[in-house]
């Protein structure tokens, strides 16, 4: 199905970031994309399915909206209103979307406890691509653990899993929540705790690096 021509607007309180930086916002989700196929190896995400796991808006307006090359994309959210206007407003079959309903002490607080057997809506589908963005870096553990868990049991043998974390070997311990008073705003972890979670999740990780002075990208295979 032919998608629409840039923009494919979304109201504003589902967007990052201040009102009217929609178009900054798309622009920087292209070039997320550009990067991320570079991290695999490819052109473009034109024979790639993506799982993207706290997907958000921008990347649907990216691939809907401005026609960026994707095979399939299955986003996955804690935010009901936000799955709901996605399904009702994306009108091509390559697209899915799903709410889920956990627990998480910055974003939702009324949700059930977080599984890695949790149904994210993809009928046991597998993925070439997992991708986490801003997701590890408010999660705490137990949920970390969970949530690697959850991508490596939806990755296809051949695939990848991205994600970003805060990493920092200079914080007593391995985890850090740095403002109690703001619950996992910002969740820190050593590098060899990172290392230590997504080798007993069943990954191999093959990079890790700084990539916007802020969060590190993790990127790994299935072990």
């Amino acid at each position: 199905m032919e998608t629409p021509a840039e923009p494919f607007d979304v109201p504003v309180r589902f967007q990052r970031g201040k009102p009217g930086t929609q178009k900054r916002n798309v622009d920087g989700a292209v070039e997320l994309i550009s990067r991320v196929a570079r991290e695999i190896g490819a052109l473009d995400l034109a024979n790639t399915s993506i799982l993207d796991i706290g997907c958000g808006v921008r990347f649907t307006q990216a691939f809907f909206g401005r026609r960026v090359p994707v095979l399939r994309y299955h986003g996955v959210e804690v935010d009901r209103e936000m799955v709901a206007f996605l399904s009702a407003n994306v009108d091509d079959p390559r697209f899915s979307y799903t709410h889920i309903d956990v627990y998480n002490a910055r974003y939702n607080r009324k949700g059930v406890p977080f599984s890695p057997d949790l149904d994210i809506g993809a009928a046991g589908q597998t993925f070439d691509l997992v991708c986490l963005f801003s997701v590890f870096t408010h999660l705490a553990p137990d949920d970390f653990r969970s949530m690697l868990q959850l991508a490596r049991r939806n990755v296809a043998e051949t695939g990848t899993l991205i994600f970003t974390s805060f990493i920092n070997d200079t914080i007593d311990g391995d985890f850090l929540d740095l403002e109690p008073a703001q619950p996992l705003f910002k969740a820190i972890y050593r590098e060899s705790a990172v290392r230590a979670m997504t080798d007993a999740a069943g990954w191999s990780v093959k990079k890790i690096f700084l990539a916007n002075k802020k969060q590190h990208w993790v990127i790994c295979r299935p072990a």
